[in-house]
């Protein structure tokens, strides 16, 4: 295998958000280190938003029905088999790099690559979706899919620890933290505002996530609601795009009238964290939440929910503030609780800023990455 070892990133999660986002860094990055490099997204549904992200980062992305999206929603069949390992094999890649959005993998899906005589064959697991209740049939595939694998990548060790009680044995999986740019020129806060048309006196709280029902938005919006502001200085800001915009604009009109904004795509995010006093997201799930080292690398503190990896992310009462999901009246404190305190807001914010410097850049992620990548077929580390 050459120094450089070619690879073949696939995403079957195809909508604009923190996996794709992955695949997008390490694709740049990694061709910036010289390897050769073929990215491709599921084509179906369509992933309209993420090609105009794609094209606006500059990053040369493919779409293929080849790659079958857990959205479809149907079950794998001898074409997707035959396409995929079509799509393998024409890519002659020594690496090829499969990401999951959940422990669900593709037994199939890896079947397909391993018979196009893959060299190596890496998956990677974004959400920590537990398999033990799932049924004994789901636990064996998981086994299977993983014994087909050289290596499962996960980004913290709640996803390794689900993965052990499925079975899958612990040489078999990675545990490699997320990692995001370091953030050069950063826009002052008076600039952001400006761009996003937001006041300059008001003390605003954020979100940026894809407008699903799993992120707690309504949540989110109901902790605001509760939250005591007799001067009308707070705002809510929600920036993102989804399924669920229209009946979370009603919702907001209903419980906190003229105090929500709705931004939509934002093509440029740093505004939206350089605008933020407090930076939130109630969601169920997730695996990581880059975006709350985002926020760190602007360093705005974070309240959120305790839940899959975040409280990996956000170190409790000193990067941010943790909650139960599900849990408007907890939320609310913790964001009154920032709010009204100046000092804690920039404490935070500044441990939290050091901390994203020191554990979770693109380049630690990439050089875990390379180093996977670059192993000989059946070694661990």
């Amino acid at each position: 295998m050459r120094n450089s070892p070619s690879v073949l990133f696939l995403s079957s999660y195809n909508e604009a958000g923190g996996t794709a986002r992955v695949v997008m860094d390490l694709t740049k990055e990694l061709r910036m280190r010289g390897h050769r490099i073929r990215t491709v997204f599921a084509g179906q549904p369509t992933p309209t938003e993420l090609l105009a992200w794609c094209k606006s980062e500059g990053i040369e992305a493919e779409i293929s029905d080849a790659v079958v999206s857990p959205r479809e929603e149907r079950p794998r069949n001898l074409t997707d088999f035959q396409a995929l390992r079509r799509l393998v094999l024409e890519s002659q890649a020594d690496v090829v790099n499969i990401h999951y959005p959940t422990t669900a993998m593709g037994l199939k899906d890896l079947l397909a690559i391993r018979s196009a005589r893959c060299r190596r064959l890496i998956v990677t697991i974004q959400h920590p979706v537990p398999l033990a209740s799932k049924g004994s049939r789901t636990r064996l595939l998981a086994r299977l899919s993983a014994r087909l694998a050289d290596a499962v990548i996960v980004s913290t060790e709640v996803t390794s620890s689900l993965l052990r009680e499925t079975g899958i044995p612990p040489q078999k999986i990675r545990v490699v933290p997320l990692g995001l740019p370091v953030a050069g020129s950063i826009p002052t806060r008076r600039e952001a505002r400006a761009r996003l048309r937001l006041p300059d006196d008001r003390l605003v709280v954020t979100c940026l996530a894809r407008l699903a029902y799993d992120k707690g938005h309504d949540v989110l919006i109901d902790a605001f609601a509760r939250i005591q502001d007799p001067d009308g200085r707070l705002l809510l800001v929600i920036a993102g795009t989804g399924p669920e915009r229209e009946r979370l604009e009603q919702l907001a009109n209903e419980r906190v009238p003229g105090r929500c904004r709705f931004l939509g795509w934002v093509e440029n995010p740093a505004d939206v964290y350089a605008a933020t006093d407090v930076f939130s997201l109630a969601s169920d799930l997730e695996g990581f939440g880059l975006v709350f080292v985002e926020a760190a690398f602007h360093k705005i503190p974070c309240v959120a929910t305790a839940v899959g990896g975040v409280p990996y992310v956000i170190d409790h009462n000193r990067t941010g503030l943790l909650v139960p999901p599900q849990d408007p009246e907890a939320l609310a404190g913790a964001l009154q609780r920032l709010l009204e305190d100046r000092d804690l807001r920039e404490q935070f914010g500044r441990e939290a800023f050091a901390r994203a410097h020191r554990e979770f850049t693109l380049q630690a992620m990439t050089d875990h990455y390379a180093a996977i990548f670059g192993q000989k077929a059946g070694s661990a580390t």
